[in-house]
């Protein structure tokens, strides 16, 4: 035994090129060391927390503990280690059973700052002594009889959302006799019920060490790691006033009644769902991901072919969710008609019954997840990725913890098993046969749900507290507690592969790479600007088509038997003109180079456009889609739609995948156009990015059917013009975007000036004083200011905050570690770990747009060397671009001065 942990048990893995290391403290405290060469180290702390009602206890709690501590008492260090750290990962994440506290860096001294911070903060929170904590991220009454809090906002956003409903509607009726049947995440009218004292004894009851659950990644030194936890932490933690924890519960297997639930909606946004339950265990949980991608995939393959044909739906998702103690398929049919939703359950199992999934089929589902496998990309740090799943599995078992991390035995038991009957006997046994499964439907209704909370004189009282607080300033002896890197810290650049051009083909060359990468660009110029459109309709339907030599189910099946990634799309670069591309974007393992050339071949030379009722289904699939984000992901919508009132690259992106494209998918699309447009677009020499080992380089120039007509159309774009728009959705948040631009060319303070009115003003301002659950700015190298806001409950209130940005950075005056700070997590951004095919996108759009090969590192050196009058003088800039700047929401109601436009209309 070893600073009071001892090794339970220790496994080579080669598919990490490493090794697992099981540990237990004497405190009860389990961690794994998941250790490998990866320079991007990792850390994170879980605990197991089963909710016992809605309130959203334990996602108030994840939020809270970030909010200071007893050995860092400041308000925010959350935002703070964003402002100064190199972190490549940094957050808090609530599950359905499980709430984890992970971090990520490639500085070693910067991981183990980090995690000190985040076990001080678990284990020694001043949420214990601050209500006012409590009222900030949970919620509290207003004095206009409102109700405020970040969480309460997030979910206010969340509960608009008729699939996250139906979700939660499907894992009640599944677990109803278990804690799965209560929100983790908190429902609003629940968040409203949640008292100090329970959220307080909650916490006591949950975090502690014999309920944690701590995984360590990368290359480091984990004596260093095991010593400063257990003498720091571990051993420390001595809580008298703590409870036993609950337990994760298991329900009995039942047939839940069909059930529908109201809700205020679109008509459009009506859906329904069925959820199955499957057994846990490794294996047959591994197999049901080859399953679903052989049923599922795509609107070829075979049950999502026959819910289609069935007609009740415009769409379906399917999703297996293991990551609880009795995983669940979940298959929700979108803009689901009148009437059909209980014909589902039926459709689907008389659906399995007919099925004969052959060899060919489950051969290459297999080889598209080997590849995804094999290919190792983040979600979100390699570490924290495998945190995740080790998990889904060790918190219901023990004995699992190292058991997601493998896959080679996996992948080759399920190759011999596809010559059995395996995958459609197991088919039938979750679909079929099964003894525990849930269906239910949301039906849209106009009827208000909302309630008016009746204020009284505490409630002013309250807010009065809460507000003095919130704009009292740290001290600068309580932010001198926080660990600290220095700019001299900070090491030397991590060099991206340089591109080597020869005409039209720019190859990065990558030592020993076993997958090849291959990116085609065609010019768009030959267009008219309202065949634009179209040519974006044309990559949504590649490859989902007939071609002259197969059909389209037989394209999807090379697709995924040869092919890692196939990504058709509309490309715009905003360089010294306006540069709009068709981009392919493919990979494959190296022996399989020849099919990224033979198979796009077929696809973009030889499609069929005359199917088309299955181009309507495809682009109607597209519309719910759209719809979906405009109400989830508003901010990004509100972003892209302000910046084509006033910049012509993003007026051409907005016409080919913004509202201006969602508007033209509902018109009467004249579908002959589309042969003529791809012929036109195709029969032009494209411009080709690689990464190839030599033998694939010479393979894939080889086969690739390259032509070489020129067009001389020269394409005219649209005038930008500012239209001031509010579009409405059905949602409780708002998201609003001011964008500008700048008078001054960008330069790197103005990177680290958006960094200082995100994590500061911004954060103060909208996110901790009104609640939205996000806000920030961009400044982009072409000199564009774009601000947002995510799930905001406010919008004429949050645009003024806004307006005052420019003026309160000229203001601020910055400590020299402050700004220090701001540089340091500056160049983390640019210095953060990006696998080779992101690098390459990245260079590709860098080559279009004008910007230098040498810009990452003179930029970088730019920030490095940014000086207060540097910050200064951007402010300036800041504050006229922003007074001048040009408003979109997407809301429930319309903000002052702003025009009202009717989307779903």
């Amino acid at each position: 035994m070893k600073y009071n942990f001892k090794e339970v048990k220790q496994k080579t893995i080669p598919e990490i090129k490493g090794e697992a290391i099981e540990m237990l403290h004497t405190s009860g405290a389990k961690l794994l060391y998941i250790k490998n060469d990866d320079n991007e180290k990792a850390f994170s702390i879980s605990f197991k927390t089963p909710p016992k009602d809605s309130t959203g206890v334990f996602h108030i709690l994840e939020h809270s503990v970030l909010c200071g501590s007893k050995k860092f008492p400041v308000k925010e260090p959350f935002t703070n280690l964003l402002k100064t750290s190199m972190q490549t990962f940094l957050n808090a994440i609530t599950f359905a059973d499980k709430t984890m506290y992970p971090v990520a860096s490639t500085n070693e001294t910067d991981l183990m700052n980090l995690v000190d911070v985040y076990m001080d903060a678990v284990f020694n929170p001043k949420l214990h002594d601050d209500i006012n904590i409590f009222y900030q991220e949970g919620g509290h009454k207003t004095p206009d009889g409102g109700f405020n809090g970040v969480v309460f906002n997030e979910m206010s956003g969340a509960y608009s959302d008729p699939n996250e409903m139906l979700e939660e509607y499907l894992m009640q009726n599944l677990y109803p006799n278990t804690h799965y049947k209560y929100s983790s995440g908190g429902a609003p009218k629940d968040i409203k019920k949640l008292t100090y004292t329970d959220f307080k004894q909650e916490h006591y009851d949950h975090y502690q060490p014999s309920n944690a659950y701590i995984v360590v990644y990368g290359n480091l030194n984990i004596e260093r790691m095991l010593k400063f936890l257990d003498k720091e932490y571990l051993s420390k933690w001595n809580n008298k006033q703590a409870n036993k924890p609950r337990e994760i519960e298991t329900q009995t297997p039942l047939v839940s009644d069909f059930k529908q639930y109201e809700m205020k909606t679109s008509k459009e946004n009506a859906c329904a769902g069925c959820a199955y339950v499957v057994e846990r265990e490794h294996f047959k949980n591994f197999a049901v991901h080859i399953l679903l991608d052989a049923l599922t995939s795509t609107n070829e393959s075979p049950l999502k072919a026959k819910l289609l044909k069935s007609g009740i739906a415009s769409d379906y998702d399917f999703c297996f969710y293991n990551g609880i103690n009795q995983p669940a398929i979940y298959v929700t049919a979108k803009s689901i008609k009148p009437g059909k939703a209980k014909q589902l359950d039926k459709i689907i199992k008389d659906s399995i019954k007919s099925i004969k999934l052959d060899r060919q089929t489950l051969a290459a589902s297999i080889s598209r997840i080997e590849f995804t496998l094999k290919e190792q990309i983040p979600e979100m740090s390699p570490g924290i990725d495998m945190a995740i799943n080790s998990l889904g599995e060790w918190l219901y078992d023990e004995d699992a913890s190292m058991d997601a991390l493998f896959y080679y035995d996996d992948i080759e038991r399920a190759k011999k098993l596809c010559t059995t009957d395996y995958f459609i006997e197991l088919a039938n046994e979750i679909f079929v046969n099964n003894n525990h499964y849930a269906q239910a439907e949301i039906v849209p209704t106009e009827k208000e749900q909302k309630e008016k909370l009746v204020p009284d004189d505490s409630v002013i009282e309250l807010c009065k507290t809460l507000e003095e607080k919130q704009n009292t300033p740290d001290s600068i002896e309580d932010i001198n507690k926080l660990p600290k890197m220095k700019i001299s810290d900070i090491e030397e650049i991590n060099k991206w592969p340089p591109a080597l051009q020869n005409n039209n083909i720019r190859r990065y060359k990558v030592d020993n790479t076993d997958i090849s990468y291959v990116n085609r660009y065609y010019d768009m110029q030959c267009l008219k600007v309202e065949e634009l459109p179209y040519a974006a309709v044309i990559s949504l339907i590649l490859g989902k088509l007939d071609t002259t030599n197969f059909n389209a189910q037989t394209i999807n099946q090379l697709e995924k038997t040869y092919l890692g990634n196939l990504n058709f799309a509309t490309s715009v670069f905003n360089g010294d003109e306006v540069k709009v591309k068709f981009t392919i974007r493919s990979s494959s393992l190296a022996q399989n180079t020849h099919k990224l050339a033979s198979l796009v071949d077929e696809i973009i030379f030889n499609t069929k456009y005359d199917n088309i009722e299955k181009i309507k289904a495809i682009l109607i699939q597209q519309k719910v889609i759209m719809e979906q984000n405009f109400i989830n992901a508003g901010h990004i919508a509100s972003l892209s739609r302000a910046m084509s009132y006033i910049n012509p690259a993003s007026k051409v992106y907005d016409m080919m995948t913004g509202v201006d494209f969602y508007k033209f998918l509902k018109t009467d699309i004249d579908y002959t156009k589309l042969k003529s447009i791809a012929a036109k677009i195709f029969s032009q020499k494209p411009d080709i990015s690689i990464i190839a080992n030599d033998n694939a380089y010479d393979t894939y120039l080889q086969i690739a059917n390259i032509k070489n007509e020129k067009h001389n159309n020269k394409l005219t774009i649209p005038k930008c013009e500012d239209k001031n728009e509010a579009f409405l959705i059905p949602s409780d948040v708002s998201y609003n975007s001011i964008v500008g631009k700048l008078c001054n060319d960008y330069t790197g303070p103005y990177n680290v000036a958006s960094k200082v009115i995100s994590l500061d003003y911004l954060w103060n301002e909208v996110r901790v004083k009104n609640g939205a659950y996000g806000s920030g700015v961009i400044i982009s190298t072409k000199s564009n200011i774009q601000y947002y806001s995510f799930r905001d409950p406010h919008q004429n209130q949050t645009y003024k905050t806004y307006q005052k940005a420019g003026e309160w950075l000229d203001k601020h005056n910055f400590t020299k570690e402050e700004l220090e700070g701001y540089i340091i997590s500056s160049v983390a951004k640019i210095d953060a770990p990006k696998p080779i095919k992101e690098i390459m996108n990245l260079q590709d759009n860098n080559y279009y747009s004008n910007v230098s090969p040498d810009f990452r590192e003179i930029n970088r050196n730019q920030i490095i060397n940014t000086t207060a009058g540097d910050i200064n003088k951007c402010a300036k800039d800041i504050d006229v671009t922003t007074k001048n700047g040009v408003k979109c929401t997407f809301s429930n109601k319309v903000p002052k001065g702003m025009n009202e436009v009717n989307l779903f209309c």
